[in-house]
């Protein structure tokens, strides 16, 4: 059977919208009810308290450790009216959350009044350099807006997808591919060509869709070379480049040169105490320019102070003695000069 590929133009835009993130702890309260007002038996209650007020939100029952969903599903056999049963259950469940006061379901003109326009690749790249603690996330969500549709999302979530992320950019594109992730189903139909366009402020969609345009086109990322940046980039050139900005090259240049100099210096410093070892050993002084001047004195010495010599030098006479004690302004000369 023939296949048919097309090339089906799509308009792609992200744009940030104001939003306000905070981790705080999160307590189940009880179940979660529909709009009906019947009990939903696989999801909890949960409340939070933030600096922009208290909130409650669907929580899955799945979440909480194996032993309290036991007693939580035990407790809505017996009744389904059993929050405060569920209450007392979790009562000492606490996991951190990242909590949003922004909207994220919007519309195309909300996004056109309040949105300002922003390069996913940029996202993509400030995300797969964040450092994922909760105080990492925070201030990375704060700058770039709503992550999901939901109204909070757990650390573990954007570690996960940070992870996927790079195995498709640096390994097998038709896995991400096959995935779910590839393709977000936010497609909308526009009345100007291209016709479909993917208008998202959420900042997940958005870094799957630039993962996803980017292996379409089939380009090649390699990993940089720095050592704590670890960031993939596209291959655009032949030309073999290690490092993904200019700044990371730099770094590791000036990283490079500075292990000669500090080699270096140990050298010069090394050489310098086994001189100075040496003059003493043989002296009985530190001073190099005596060595130089007056040769290594005959005999075994008991100390190492030159006035402890017990022989004459003779090499020279009185008088060069005294000039070159004059010169060197050497006290030792100058006494053993008098005393000849």
């Amino acid at each position: 059977m023939a296949q048919n590929i097309i090339q089906i133009p799509v308009a792609f835009e992200f744009r940030t919208t104001p939003a306000k993130w905070e981790a705080v702890p999160v307590g189940i309260t009880g179940w979660w009810r529909r709009d009906d007002g019947t009990v939903d038996s696989r999801h909890l209650k949960a409340a939070v308290r933030t600096s922009f007020g208290v909130r409650s939100f669907k929580f899955p029952l799945a979440s909480l450790p194996e032993e309290q969903e036991e007693l939580c599903t035990d407790a809505f056999l017996e009744s389904e009216s059993s929050d405060n049963r569920v209450y007392e259950i979790c009562y000492s469940f606490r996991r951190m959350l990242l909590v949003c006061s922004g909207k994220t379901n919007v519309t195309d003109s909300y996004l056109t009044k309040h949105g300002s326009p922003a390069d996913a690749w940029q996202l993509r790249g400030e995300f797969l350099r964040t450092t994922l603690d909760y105080a990492g996330a925070v201030a990375f969500l704060n700058g770039w807006g709503p992550w999901s549709y939901a109204d909070y999302v757990e650390l573990s979530d954007l570690v996960r997808l940070q992870k996927s992320v790079r195995e498709a950019l640096t390994g097998s594109a038709a896995k991400w591919l096959k995935s779910s992730e590839s393709f977000p189903s936010l497609w909308r139909r526009i009345p100007e060509y291209p016709y479909f366009a993917l208008r998202t402020n959420i900042c997940r969609d958005a870094i799957r869709m630039t993962v996803t345009i980017d292996l379409l086109k089939k380009l090649k990322f390699k990993t940089c070379a720095r050592r704590d940046c670890d960031l993939p980039f596209p291959i655009q050139s032949k030309h073999k480049r290690k490092y993904c900005t200019q700044y990371c090259a730099h770094l590791e240049s000036v990283r490079r040169n500075r292990k000669p100099k500090s080699l270096q210096l140990k050298l010069v410093r090394g050489a310098a105490d086994m001189l100075s070892t040496s003059a003493v050993k043989s002296t009985g002084t530190s001073s190099p320019s005596t060595v130089r001047r007056y040769g290594n004195p005959p005999g075994k010495r008991i100390k190492s102070s030159p006035e402890t010599w017990n022989r004459r030098i003779e090499p020279l006479s009185p008088r060069a003695k005294w000039g070159s004690a004059r010169r060197s302004r050497c006290q030792h000369c100058r006494i053993s000069a008098r005393i000849v």
